[in-house]
């Protein structure tokens, strides 16, 4: 894996390289789209393991920080999904110049999946799609976030009364009023069809919202599949992240679908 940041020169952004293994890489690269907040943090090992997966298959594979997130530039409360949305765009650029190739593939989770089906929409050439747990409905996703935070704050207060934190937040991450309407606005449902050739839609179980009602494109494919086990991204009992295990199934379903669409 090689670190390394690119972008605007002001406000660079991190990348994170896993070049592929095996004397004959494909001329494809792989984009990872990562969760928001709480739910990349909880994420993060799985998305580097199949990062790691994916690159021992022969694909190309980028992962990155978005703006005022991680390690790239920016300061906590200044991100929005539009700015990640460009910032995904300037990604798959980069990732063009490092696979030497113009065929990229988006593995996005969660908010990432969101930005997936958003820049596959507007950016020709992006054939292959996986969505894992999408955030279909902004409105949900926040009402999910915040019950979860304060819960949270129930079970950790040190006060008899909660004690109003200057700023909103959830879970530890800043929710200023321009990301909360950005997030509000996000209707993956408003899509009939499937917005890449090929798309794969994985669900957690009791995460399975209907996407993409008229299927795929002519000569395309929409393959939906569920995953067994609890959500990676989701605060479990306990609160114990320590000790959540990488779902090395899902991994393995989401390289063998890649291998045989992106042969």
């Amino acid at each position: 894996m090689r670190p390394f940041f690119f972008g605007e020169t002001a406000e660079p952004l991190l990348g994170l390289y896993h070049s592929p293994a095996g004397p004959r890489p494909r001329p494809v690269g792989v984009a990872v789209l990562n969760p928001f907040g709480d739910e990349y943090v909880r994420a993060h090992r799985s998305l580097r393991r199949l990062a790691d997966r994916l690159a021992g298959a022969g694909f190309h594979v980028l992962r990155f920080d978005y703006f005022a997130c991680g390690d790239s530039a920016g300061e906590d409360d200044e991100g929005r999904p539009g700015r990640w949305l460009e910032d995904a765009a300037a990604a798959v650029e980069e990732l063009e110049a490092l696979a030497g190739s113009s065929r990229v593939a988006l593995v996005g989770m969660r908010l990432g999946a969101s930005l997936a089906v958003e820049l596959a929409g507007r950016r020709p050439g992006i054939d292959h799609l996986v969505l894992w747990d999408p955030v279909a409905d902004g409105r949900r996703c926040l009402r999910d976030l915040e019950a979860a935070h304060e819960t949270c704050m129930r079970e950790n207060a040190r006060r008899p009364a909660p004690v109003e934190s200057e700023a909103p937040q959830v879970l530890g991450f800043p929710l200023p009023a321009p990301l909360r309407a950005e997030m509000e606005a996000i209707d993956l449902f408003r899509h009939a069809a499937a917005p890449a050739a090929h798309v794969l839609v994985l669900n957690t179980a009791g995460e399975a919202p209907t996407l993409f009602p008229d299927g795929a494109r002519p000569g395309g494919s929409l393959d939906r599949e569920r995953l067994p086990g609890a959500p990676v991204w989701r605060r479990g009992e306990g609160d114990a992240m320590e000790s959540a295990l990488v779902p090395v199934e899902a991994l393995e379903r989401i390289a063998s679908w890649l291998v045989r669409r992106c042969p």
